[in-house]
């Protein structure tokens, strides 16, 4: 999944802050229109009541997790994923027990087979997981094509 963001910094949230209806609506409907059309692209807006820092795949907990969701957030930092479960109510859990996993940085080798799937009669037992698109790194040009085009 691929989302554009725009970001505009903002003061950090206070306790007594939480997430506006009006953005969780926009952010709910872009990320649905998302994962339910592959290689469809929406833009997101920033949620302004967050510290600039929070990477935009963060955003997929905030908009989908409800109180008690198993989120996950690799590669972000404790401070933030504690803001995001207060904003949420969500738990923060490691990937392979997640229902939402957000990547700050690009996946291990073997991560992604590790979250859990669902199958044709529970495809709702399968993790969400967004990738930040800043975090996948391009391949290496030292390295050949691993199928090289015909001549």
């Amino acid at each position: 999944m691929s989302i554009p963001t725009t970001s505009t910094p903002r003061a950090a949230a206070t306790p007594r802050q939480s997430l506006s209806q009006a953005w969780s609506g926009r952010a709910f409907r872009a990320l649905l229109a998302t994962l339910s059309r592959p290689g469809h692209v929406e833009q997101v807006p920033a949620p302004g009541f967050l510290r600039a820092t929070v990477p935009p795949a963060c955003w997929l907990p905030l908009a989908l997790a409800s109180r008690g969701t198993a989120i996950a957030l690799p590669g972000v930092a404790s401070a933030t994923c504690d803001e995001i479960a207060e904003h949420t109510g969500a738990r923060i859990t490691g990937p392979a027990r997640a229902e939402l996993i957000a990547y700050a940085r690009s996946p291990r080798a073997g991560e992604l087979l590790e979250l859990a799937r669902g199958d044709a009669a529970a495809p709702e037992q399968g993790a969400s997981a967004a990738i930040d698109v800043a975090a996948i790194h391009p391949p290496s040009t030292d390295q050949p094509h691993p199928r090289p085009s015909p001549v």
